[in-house]
C-alpha cells in the first residue's frame, strides 16, 4: 500500500481543493465513490477539511487532526469527518485504537459505502499493530518475573491462552498457580474453547490438590472455583471430582460454624453438578448441625428441585421430608418446585397437593416477611398450572401480609413484586395500581422495576402502545430517582434503572418488529441506545448493549446515527476509570505514558505498566466486540 504522500499527491493532482474530504483515503478513486452523493458539508466544516488535507499532505498529522475535529464540531455527524479522522490517527503510532473507532463509526454511519471492505481491511492492520504493541508490553512484564499470576490472567484477556499457560507453569506458589488456571479457563469457556477449558481446569485441580493442609481454607475455595467453572463447561464429571476434593478440604475446618457453611455449598453445587446422592450424603452430614438451619434448608430444597426436574418424584418428596419443620419457608418452597414440575409431567391433582402443604405451611407463620415469601412461592407455583384465580387471590392475601412488614425496603421490595406478579399474570391494572403503592423516599427505583416489567409483559402480549404508556411513567419515575438529592440512590442503583428501562425498550422493539412495525422497533431500539449510553457502570452497561444489538442483529433493524454516536462516545471519553476511554493520555500518547512512569524503582515501574497494560487490553476487547457486534447485522 503506497504511503499516504503518495495517495494525496495521486488524489488531489489536477484536481480542486473542494473534493471532498473522505477522497484522502488510501485506495483507488472508483472504490471511494459512493453509490448516492453524500450532502455537502456546511462551508466553513468543507473549509477545515481543505485545511486538514494540506496539513496530512506536510505530513503534520496532528495538525490535521486539529482541522478535521474543528470540521466534526460544525459537521458532527458527517461520516466523511469520521474517515479522515481514522486515516490521519492511523498514522500516529500507539493511536490505533482511536483510529479503529474513527473508521468504527465511519461504517456505522454509512454501512452501504463502496469502500467498506477496504476501511475493514485498514481496521484489521491496525488491529493487528495494536495487538503486537501490547503483547510487546506484556512479554516485558513476564520477563521480569514478577507477578506472574496476573500477567499470565492478562494474557488470557487477550486470547493468547497458549503463552497463558506457559507463563502459569513459571508461577511457584501452587495456590497462585491455582487462580491463574482457573482465570485463563474462564476465558476459555467465554471464547468458546470448552475442550481447552476442560483441560485447564483438571490441571488446575490437581495443583489445587497438592496446597499443604495448613492452607485447607484457600484450597477449598481454589477447589469450589474450579467445580463451578466445570459445571459451566458442561464437563459434570470433572466438577464431581473438584468437590469430592471440596469435600476433604471443607472437613478439615475446625470452626464448626465455617465447616457446616463450606459443606452446605459443597451439597449445593453437588446438586448443579447433577450429583443429587453425593448431595444428599453431604446434607446427611449437616442434619443435626446447629449452625445451619435455614441456610440448609435452601440447598435441600434445590435438591428436591433437582430430582423433580429429573423426573424423580418420589425421591423429591422424600428430600423434602428431611428438612425440619421449623423451617417452614425451604419446606414450602421445595414443595412448590416440585409442584412446578409435576404440573410440567401433567400431574397437576399432585402439585395441588404439594401447593396444600406449601399452604398449610405458611399458616403456621406469625412472622410476615416469611410469610411473604411463601405466599410468592405458593402464587407462582399456582400460576404454573394454570390456577390463575388461586395465584391472584393468594396475591391478594399477600398484599394484607405486606401491610403488616415493618421493614421499608422489604415492604417496597415486595410491592415491587407484587406487581410483577400481577402483570405476569395479566392482571395490568392492578399491577399498576400495586406500583403506585411505592411511594417512600429512597426506594422509588423498586417502583421504576415494577413499572418498567409491567410495560414489558404488556409488549410481549403484543399491547405496544399500553407498554410505552406504561415506560412513560416509568422514565417519569426515574426523573425523581435522578432529582432526589438526599443520597438514598447509589451509582450502582442509578445504572440499574436506566439498564431497567434500556432493556425495556428492547421488548418494545422486539415486539413492534414481531408485529411488522419496523419504523417503530428502530425508534424503540435507538431509544434503547441513547438510554445504555447514559449508563455509568460497565457491569450493567454491557449486558444492556448486548440485548440492543442482539435484537439489532435478528431482525435487521437500522441504527447506524446511534452506533456511529457509541464510537464517538468512547474517542471523546475523558474518563480514566471507563472501559474504553479513548480520549486519555494512554491511548493518545502510548510511548509518552510509559515513559511518563515513575522510575523510583523496579516495582514502581512494573505496577505501573502492569496498570497500563490492564487498560489497553480492556479498551482491545470493548472495541472487538463492538466490531464484532456492528457485522451482526
Amino acid at each position: 500500500m503506497n504511503n499516504t504522500i503518495t495517495q494525496i499527491r495521486e488524489i488531489f493532482r489536477g484536481r480542486p481543493m473542494l473534493g471532498l474530504g473522505f477522497l484522502l483515503f488510501a485506495l483507488s478513486i472508483s472504490v471511494v465513490a459512493q453509490p448516492v452523493v453524500p450532502a455537502p458539508l456546511p462551508p466553513a466544516a468543507q473549509e477545515a477539511v481543505n485545511k486538514g488535507v494540506i496539513a496530512a499532505k506536510v505530513p503534520d498529522y496532528l495538525l490535521a487532526i486539529r482541522y478535521f475535529e474543528e470540521a466534526r464540531k460544525i459537521a458532527p455527524d458527517a461520516p466523511i469527518i469520521y474517515l479522515n479522522l481514522g486515516l490521519a490517527e492511523s498514522k500516529i503510532p500507539g493511536r490505533e485504537l482511536r483510529a479503529i473507532a474513527w473508521f468504527g463509526a465511519y461504517l456505522a454511519a454509512n454501512p452501504t459505502a463502496k469502500n467498506a471492505a477496504a476501511v475493514r481491511e485498514q481496521i484489521t492492520v491496525l488491529y493487528i499493530k495494536n495487538q503486537s504493541n501490547v503483547s510487546r508490553l506484556i512479554t516485558s512484564l513476564r520477563d521480569t518475573g514478577k507477578n506472574l499470576n496476573s500477567v499470565a490472567e492478562l494474557l488470557a484477556q487477550t486470547g493468547d491462552f497458549a503463552t497463558a499457560l506457559s507463563t502459569s507453569d513459571l508461577i511457584q506458589d501452587a495456590g497462585l498457580k491455582t487462580r491463574a488456571l482457573t482465570f485463563i479457563a474462564t476465558a476459555q469457556i467465554e471464547a468458546g474453547d470448552l475442550a481447552g477449558a476442560k483441560m485447564t481446569l483438571m490441571a488446575s485441580l490437581k495443583i489445587a490438590d497438592l496446597v499443604p493442609d495448613k492452607a485447607y481454607d484457600s484450597r477449598w475455595w481454589a477447589q469450589m472455583a474450579i467445580a463451578k467453572a466445570l459445571i459451566t463447561a458442561a464437563d459434570f464429571e470433572g466438577a464431581r471430582r473438584a468437590l469430592i476434593s471440596a469435600l476433604k478440604s471443607a472437613g478439615i475446618e475446625k470452626d464448626d460454624s465455617q465447616r457446616a457453611s463450606k459443606l452446605d455449598r459443597v451439597a449445593f453445587a453437588q446438586a448443579r453438578s447433577g450429583d443429587l446422592d453425593g448431595a444428599l450424603k453431604t446434607v446427611n452430614l449437616l442434619l443435626e448441625n446447629p449452625y445451619i438451619k435455614g441456610q440448609l434448608g435452601i440447598s435441600i430444597a434445590y435438591i428436591a428441585y433437582e430430582q423433580a426436574k429429573t423426573g424423580d418424584m418420589k425421591g423429591a418428596q422424600k428430600t423434602i421430608d428431611l428438612i425440619k419443620d421449623e423451617d417452614k419457608d425451604s419446606k414450602a418452597r421445595a414443595n412448590c418446585y416440585v409442584a412446578e414440575y409435576k404440573g410440567k409431567k401433567g400431574d397437576v391433582a399432585g402439585a395441588r397437593e404439594n401447593i396444600l402443604k406449601a399452604i398449610e405451611l405458611m399458616s403456621r407463620v406469625q412472622d410476615p416477611n416469611e410469610k411473604a415469601n411463601i405466599q410468592f412461592y405458593i402464587a407462582s407455583a399456582q400460576a404454573g398450572i394454570s390456577d390463575v384465580a388461586g395465584a391472584f387471590k393468594t396475591l391478594s392475601d399477600l398484599q394484607m401480609t405486606v401491610d403488616l412488614v415493618k421493614d421499608v425496603e422489604k415492604k417496597n421490595s415486595l410491592q415491587k413484586w407484587i406487581a410483577i406478579y400481577q402483570a405476569k399474570y395479566g392482571n395490568y391494572a392492578d399491577a399498576q395500581k400495586t406500583a403506585d403503592r411505592i411511594k417512600d423516599a429512597g426506594f422509588l427505583v423498586y417502583k421504576l422495576y415494577a413499572l418498567a416489567d409491567i410495560a414489558k409483559e404488556q409488549a410481549e402480549k403484543g399491547d405496544i402502545a399500553g407498554a410505552e404508556k406504561t415506560l412513560f411513567f416509568a422514565q417519569k419515575n426515574f426523573e425523581l430517582i435522578q432529582a432526589d438529592t438526599s443520597k438514598a440512590y447509589t451509582p450502582d442503583l442509578i445504572a440499574s434503572a436506566q439498564a431497567w428501562v434500556a432493556s425495556t425498550q428492547v421488548t418494545i422493539a422486539e415486539a413492534s418488529a414481531k408485529s411488522g412495525d419496523t419504523i417503530g422497533a428502530q425508534r424503540s431500539l435507538a431509544e434503547a441506545l441513547r438510554t445504555a449510553d447514559l449508563i455509568q457502570h460497565d457491569n450493567w452497561k454491557r449486558p444492556a448493549l448486548e440485548g440492543i444489538f442482539a435484537i439489532r442483529a435478528r431482525y435487521n433493524l437500522d441504527l447506524r446515527e446511534r452506533l456511529a454516536a457509541e464510537w464517538v462516545k468512547k474517542l471523546d471519553d475523558r474518563v480514566t476509570g471507563n472501559d474504553c476511554p479513548l480520549n486519555t493520555a494512554l491511548f493518545l500518547d502510548l510511548s509518552g505514558y510509559l515513559k511518563a512512569i515513575p522510575t523510583t524503582d523496579a516495582q514502581t515501574i512494573f505496577d505501573g505498566e502492569l496498570s497500563a497494560a490492564k487498560k489497553l487490553v480492556q479498551a482491545q476487547n470493548v472495541i472487538h466486540k463492538m466490531l464484532k457486534q456492528q457485522v451482526q447485522r
